[in-house]
């Protein structure tokens, strides 16, 4: 099942990828990054599924991974509210990374 559960990430992942690069307005790096995304919470979904085959309580598993969640977030929380923003108008407004140089000449004064 393990094994199965990982493939199966891998292929929706590669799914997810090729449709954003079919699309114009979403950027490659977007794109990579939301079949990123999507890799690493299958992968979590399918080791909590197999851990239950095992008989480990998927309950406290997630209960562990979440305080380990906010423990981390709490300690970062200088860097993530920096990184928010960013991530925000990454998405709201993409922009091609060849085009970015073109946007820093017009802006510099």
């Amino acid at each position: 099942m393990l094994i199965a559960g990982l493939r199966i990430s891998g292929w929706i992942a590669a799914l997810v990828r090729k449709q954003a690069l079919k699309r114009e307005n979403i950027d490659d790096t977007l794109g990579s990054f939301f079949a990123s995304i999507t890799r690493w919470f299958l992968t979590a979904a399918t080791i909590i599924a197999a851990l239950q085959l095992f008989g480990v309580q998927a309950t406290s598993f997630v209960a562990i991974l979440g305080a380990m969640t906010l423990a981390i977030g709490l300690s970062l929380q200088g860097a993530l509210g920096n990184i928010a923003p960013a991530s925000w108008s990454c998405c709201s407004a993409p922009t091609a990374l060849d085009n970015m140089s073109s946007w820093l000449v017009k802006a510099a004064p």
